[in-house]
Parts: C-alpha cells; structure tokens; sequence
C-alpha cells in the first residue's frame, strides 16, 4: 500500500506546561487546537451540556404530551432503525417509556423487507392496534409523505432524528434534532440514540422521577460510539461518564453482551464498545429482526438474556463469513480491471445480502481511498446501495446531483445509502464517476495518508505515558487515538499470525517492543531499517498486559531526511544526538542544536529570521529530535 506521510509542525506547548503530562502529549494537544491550560482541563474533565430545554424548542413540548401518556398508560410505538444506532434508541425509549407507566413496544421495519424508515404498512398496523403516538428514533426527518399519512389517521408524531434534512421541515407535534439547535451548541453532534437519551432524560426531570437507570447513558455510548457520531461536546461528556461505570452494569443483557465480547472483567474503552460489542448487535439488524436487541436489554432473566447475547454472537459470526465472500466477489470484480479502477467505484450483484454490503463497501473505501457503493436487489426488483466514502468527498453533496435518477437516497456525509432502478444503474455510474472526477482533490491519488502527530522514541512508551494517553479518552470521530512515530528501529524478530498478521520485535537503541501490522502478511527485510507510525495500546494475555504498538504504516528509514519549505528541498541529516545539519540545493549548510530544555540555536549569521527558525524546527521534528 503506498503511503504518504504529513509529518507535524512545530509548536509551542509553553502554554500547557502547567500540565502535569508528558511532552508528546502536551503537543497532541496543541495540536489538535487545545492551546491554553483551562481548554486542557475541560477536554480532559468536560462539564456537563447546558439545560437542553435552551437549545430545543420542542422538547417541552415532547416531554408534556409524553408525560400524559405515562401517566394514563397510552400506546406509545418507537419506530427505529436497524443499526446500532436505532436499536439502541429503540431499546431506551421502550424501557425508560414502560419504566414511567406507558405502553410503549418497537415497531422496526425489516431491511430485507422493508428497508430504513418510517413505513405505509407499519403505521396502518398501528393505527389498527389503536396506537395514537409515534416517536421515531434515528429516522422520520425526511418521511414527509408517511408523516402526512400517519396524521390523517388520527396519530400525533414525535420526530428524533440526526439525518440530513432533504426536504421542508415536518409539521408534526415535535421535532428533536441537532440541526435545530442554536449555533454553537455541544448538541450538534448527537447521533439518533443522543436525541432518545436527550428526550428521556428530561422526561424524568419533568415527571420528577427517581428513574435513574444507568442503562439510558450505557445505550447511549453504544449507539454513539456505533454511529461514529463526533465524540465531542455533550457526546464526549456524556461517553466519558457513561464508560467509568459500562462495566459495573445491572443490566442483564448488556452484561452478557459484555460477558459473550471478553471484555467483562476489564474497564471498557470506546474501542471496546466499537470493535466488539456493536457489530454483535449489529450483525443483528442486518442478518435477523431488531426486536432481538430490544428484548435483549429489556430481558430480566439472567440466564434468558445469556441465550439472547449467544444469538447476537453466532449472528455476528454468519456475518464475518458472509462478508469475507462478498468481499472476494468484490475485489475479483475490480481485479479484472486493475489499471481502470474508477474514481468512484460501483458494484451489483443481484445475490449479495443487502444486510451486510455496507461494511464490504467500508473495507474497500479504505483499501482505494475512494467512494464505494455496493449494491443488491430489493423485494421491489431495485437495487439499493449502501455507500461509504472518504472525508474528502461529501455524500450529501454528492447524491443530490443524480436526484433524478434515484429512486430515494439519505444518509451522512461519509455513510449513506440509495435505491436505483437496474435500467439506471450504469448512468449513475457514469455520472457518479464525472462528479467525483471534477473534485480534483489532491489526496484523491494516494491510497493512504498518514499524519503522526508527535514524535516518540521506543524507551519513552511504558505503562505511565500510557496512561496520560489515556486522559485523552474517550477516542473515536472528532478525536482519533494519537498516532505517534519513531526512526530507525531495527528487526529483532518477526513472524506471521494468524496468516494474516505480521508481528514484530522492534529494537531502537537498547530497548525492544512488540508491535503488530494488521492484515499485513509478508515478512520485512530482516536487515532494514525502519520509521514506524503507530497507535499505543494495552495487550492483556493470560492475566498479563504489556504495552503493544499497533503499527500504522512503515517506510523504509533514511539517514538523511529531505523536507520541503517554500517549494524548495532542504537535506536535514543528524550529526550527534543534539546537533544536526540543514542544508539547501546549493550546498549552503546551517548547523542547529538542542539544548537540554528542547530550545534550538543556529550557527546562522542570520539573527531572529522568521524563515530560518521555523526551517530548522522542522528539521529538528524530521530526524527524530524534537517532538
């Protein structure tokens, strides 16, 4: 895979220096836009969101018409979605609903049969059942035509959504979505499963209940965390509260849940929650009914929901192997045009199970570096795609331009799904590809950009540095887990796990880690150099932990480093531990030197040079000398 990387610029962290943190961390910080001492502290122990009463104009509204139904035992359908993120709201809203006296039961549509959202049928069978109130969660923002349907049947609608707008904004009893929060506001970045948590929470403030079921924040940091919703402003509050406690939980499904993953003896990270307990549940939404989340975390028998939680585990498993087999479909597809891959790459097939061709797409997106869209037939003789793509290139800027050859289309930015008549398949290709073609985006030819943010030398990484990373928690969207690097590590040993995984003994000077390259099965040059770019983690093994690299991207390493400045090549080199040598295409060289305390002097005749300073704290991070 051919990498470019983006080394980090240099910074001042005198500003942080208050901090009781290591130096490399210090400049993550900074470099991620957290400069002074009082934003450290409220990124590192955020406040709790400001009243939501101020920032959602329905939601007084939601909270009385929800209050009348708790207290005279109404019907109350939650019409959610089949991903983490709407089963989660589902799940919430039923319980926190039935805990303060309503009737309320999911009404989720099948993605087999039915498809995402808000449906015809689903509403007649429920204005049958004698249900006058819907919520929606995690849809029904742009379900104009069955919200019209809905009311003239005599049901009132409670719209929670976080979906692109597509259309006029609904005439319904009350509407809950970031979007109509004021400028500014740390709700912005809620997912479907933070406006059910929102609507709940001030529900039980309304009714002035003692509800206060920890099992509302758990649900809300699985969906969030599910949802790759940005994990900043009240998410990042709200996950970090929810996670010290995940794991002290009474909820007899998620302990199962939790118990099933291998993660119930342990603290729960984000990453626990994002790599094995939300594909379990949604392996569920795409291969099974929804309600079996919902009656998971309903479930009040211990041993019941154990059983509930091996379904979720056995269903994630068809899943791995349905997707491998669709995933080799997909690249000896795209292997039979290897020079002529396009830039927005569209595949059908009628046979592939439409439950499970987003994460194909995902795999590929990232393999390529460029929009994929996977498609399967529906019960209708369509084909509905699910779509991911690069943060450079926006989908609901994209999809709205071949409008009129959708049958419908919605989604986020980087995640989003379409229907399409088969008759319109290659048109929409044709025209996808132009789009995306006109971007000219820069990064658009590389299939992978790495950007370290601090340089770190291998005996620097031990559990205590550890642990200050940690302070950086929760990581996901909006704040990825750092990505550090090192030079000139050396072999000490390696070997292949798995058939699919290169493990390594890394050696730098006199100390030797363990690191591992993810689906990267070819051994190294046992007498090369390196530069490493790689994460930090905890390894735990038989009651053991030990600190673990997980690696990013290697590059062979170089003595001698080239930089570019101004459009011009500089030829950095080291000379001794604190001194190095900057030299330009005419051979014109300036010494610089780092003294104890990280400053940087010069030999140059050129005092106080804007130009010189910043050349040579870019070359001091180049070679390894400075963070």
């Amino acid at each position: 895979m051919h990498s470019i990387w983006f080394l980090p610029k240099p910074v001042d962290i005198k500003d942080l220096s208050g901090l009781d943190l290591p130096e490399p961390i210090l400049c993550i910080l900074f470099r991620r836009g957290i400069t002074d001492i009082d934003k450290a502290k409220a990124f590192i122990d955020p406040l709790a969101p400001p009243d939501a009463f101020q920032h959602f104009t329905d939601l007084a509204r939601a909270c009385e018409r929800l209050r009348t139904a708790c207290l005279n035992k109404e019907r109350v359908a939650i019409c959610g979605d089949y991903d983490a993120d709407g089963m989660t709201s589902s799940a919430l809203l039923v319980k926190l609903l039935c805990d303060l006296g309503a009737l309320a039961f999911p009404s989720i549509p099948s993605r087999g049969k039915e498809g995402y959202g808000l449906n015809k049928r689903m509403i007649e069978e429920l204005s049958t059942s004698n249900t006058k109130l819907i919520i929606t969660v995690d849809n029904g923002i742009n379900a104009s035509l069955e919200i019209e349907y809905a009311k003239s049947l005599g049901i009132e609608l409670i719209i929670t959504d976080h979906h692109h707008l597509s259309g006029n904004k609904p005439d319904v009893l009350a509407i809950l979505h970031p979007h109509y929060t004021p400028t500014g506001s740390p709700y912005k970045y809620m997912a479907g499963v933070g406006m059910a948590f929102i609507l709940g929470n001030y529900l039980i403030k309304y009714m002035e209940s003692t509800n206060s079921d920890e099992i509302y924040t758990h649900l809300f940091c699985i969906g969030t965390i599910a949802d790759m919703s940005p994990l900043l402003g009240a998410n990042r509050y709200w996950i970090k509260k929810g996670l010290r406690s995940f794991n002290k939980t009474s909820n007899n499904g998620l302990k199962a849940l939790q118990e099933i993953s291998g993660i119930s003896d342990s603290e729960v990270t984000s990453e626990d929650i994002g790599f094995k307990i939300a594909p379990r549940i949604n392996s569920v939404g795409r291969l099974s009914e929804p309600s079996l989340i919902v009656d998971l975390f309903l479930e009040d028998d211990r041993n019941k929901a154990t059983n509930l939680a091996r379904k979720c585990n056995d269903f994630n498993n068809k899943r791995r192997i349905i997707c491998d087999g669709i995933e080799e479909e997909a690249k000896a597809l795209l292997a039979s045009s290897p020079d002529n891959i396009q830039e927005f790459i569209l595949l059908a097939q009628r046979h592939w199970h439409h439950g499970v061709i987003g994460i194909v797409a995902s795999r590929l997106q990232q393999r390529f570096n460029k929009p994929t869209a996977l498609l399967a037939i529906d019960n209708n003789s369509n084909f509905r795609a699910s779509v991911r793509s690069p943060n450079w290139c926006d989908l609901n800027k994209i999809l709205p331009q071949c409008d009129d050859l959708l049958l419908s289309w919605g989604g986020h930015s980087c995640a989003a799904g379409f229907t399409v008549k088969a008759e319109k398949i290659l048109l929409l290709e044709e025209r996808l590809n132009k789009i995306v073609s006109d971007l000219n985006y820069d990064e658009i030819n590389y299939t992978n950009i790495v950007k370290p943010e601090s340089y770190i030398s291998l005996r620097e990484i031990d559990f205590e540095l550890f642990n200050s990373l940690n302070s950086l928690q929760p990581f996901g969207n909006g704040n990825p887990k750092p990505i550090f690097w090192t030079r000139c590590c050396s072999i000490d040993s390696q070997s292949i796990i798995k058939s699919s995984h290169l493990r390594l003994f890394l050696k730098q000077d006199d100390t030797v880690v363990e690191a591992i390259y993810w689906n990267y099965n070819s051994l190294l040059n046992q007498n090369q150099k390196i530069d490493i770019a790689f994460t930090i983690v905890i390894n735990k093994w038989n009651g053991i932990s030990r600190i673990q690299l997980e690696i990013i991207s290697i590059r062979t390493h170089q003595e001698c480093v080239k930089i570019k400045k101004n459009n011009r090549i500089y030829i950095c080199s080291k000379k001794s531990p604190n001194e190095f040598c900057v030299q330009n295409s005419n051979g014109d060289k300036i010494m610089g030197n780092i003294d104890k305390n990280g400053y940087i002097s010069s030999n140059s005749t050129i005092k106080k040079n804007v130009f010189i300073n910043s050349l040579l704290s870019e070359a001091s991070i180049s070679l390894g000398l400075y963070y």
